[in-house]
């Protein structure tokens, strides 16, 4: 039974077909190839195993336009049933006119998990991109969206900075274009989660739909909304929804061989968002713990130290930067 005061957790995958490839960073140019689609089916093995573990008492969704398929001798549709994760099979209705976007063409499929949360859920819905890690619980989560109602992870960019070929100021004119102008240059909410009431899901359904029509218009013939997370900025801004009111929940974690923003604090986040690790850290995790069966690490903090090491938080020791170019020496020789 679950714990009717948690959110129902989910994450989503959608399985490109050769008409709709793009590209992803950190991942390849063809979103329709098989490799492609497995480094995606580990991670929401991985997301699931660590979100179970953590959220016992949370429902937990998994949307996705196709059956999950078997990745080597393992089956991920019997290991999600395994774990009580319910897969939603729902097509991709949301998507940009072909040749307006050469990367992420699936992202606006979180409007279609919108839409089916207000008409089948209740309480709250909190939807992570896989290649998140729960290193925590989401109690404290839980009781924020209980007084927010909404909650983004809040990304300062300078106002000027090409967002996915979309700037601050340009979300500020294409608010006014909608019929919404605002004082201030909008926020930008990241997209790696979305946490809102379904409550306040349903207030916002009829924005998104009119923005969404706006935006496709709009694309004809300057600026537009590239992107999911460009997108719901603008509908937060619509809604008055405050920003950066989850950020002491997640936080884009960049822990790859050129650069680090990880900071020591960063391992009490109870959300990681892991983009450097869908090949590496990540790859390790299911290959450990979900295809080859392993007990998990545990220590005095239930785990979340030794999960840290093997993902670079805080920092990529000697161990973990030589299994890092291993996994990616076996990628290439993969492809």
């Amino acid at each position: 039974m679950s714990d009717p005061t948690l959110p129902t957790i989910a994450t989503w995958f959608v399985a490109d077909d050769a008409r709709h490839a793009t590209a992803a960073p950190q991942v390849g140019r063809d979103s329709s190839s098989q490799r492609f689609h497995d480094v995606y089916w580990r991670c929401v093995c991985v997301f699931y195993l660590f979100s179970k573990l953590r959220n016992p008492g949370a429902s937990h969704l998994f949307f996705s336009n196709v059956e999950p398929p078997a990745i080597g001798r393992l089956s991920v549709a019997d290991y999600l049933r395994r774990l009580g994760v319910a897969t939603v099979r729902l097509p991709i209705t949301y998507r940009l006119p072909s040749g307006l976007v050469s990367a992420w063409g699936n992202q606006f499929y979180i409007l279609d998990i919108i839409r089916w949360a207000t008409q089948h859920l209740s309480g709250s819905l909190v939807v992570l991109d896989s290649d998140c890690v729960w290193s925590g619980g989401c109690q404290d989560l839980a009781a924020a969206l209980e007084r927010h109602g909404a909650l983004t992870y809040r990304i300062d960019y300078p106002a000027t900075h090409d967002i996915n070929g979309t700037t601050r100021i340009e979300m500020k004119a294409l608010l006014a274009a909608f019929g919404h102008p605002v004082d201030e240059v909008p926020y930008y909410a990241g997209g790696e989660i979305f946490a809102a009431a379904v409550d306040f899901c349903r207030r916002a359904w009829p924005t998104i739909e009119r923005v969404w029509e706006q935006n496709i218009a709009a694309a004809r013939s300057g600026p537009f909304l590239r992107e999911e997370a460009l997108f719901l900025s603008t509908v937060f801004a619509i809604h008055g929804v405050e920003g950066g009111t989850a950020n002491r929940f997640i936080k884009r974690l960049w822990t790859g061989r050129k650069g680090s923003n990880v900071e020591p604090a960063d391992v009490g986040l109870p959300i990681w968002h892991l983009p450097s690790e869908k090949k590496t850290g990540l790859r390790w995790l299911f290959e450990r713990y979900v295809e080859g069966g392993r007990s998990l690490p545990r220590d005095e903090d239930g785990g979340r130290e030794a999960l840290a090491k093997h993902l670079g938080i805080p920092r990529r020791g000697l161990v973990k930067r030589a299994g890092d170019l291993l996994y990616l020496v076996r990628h290439r020789l993969e492809t």
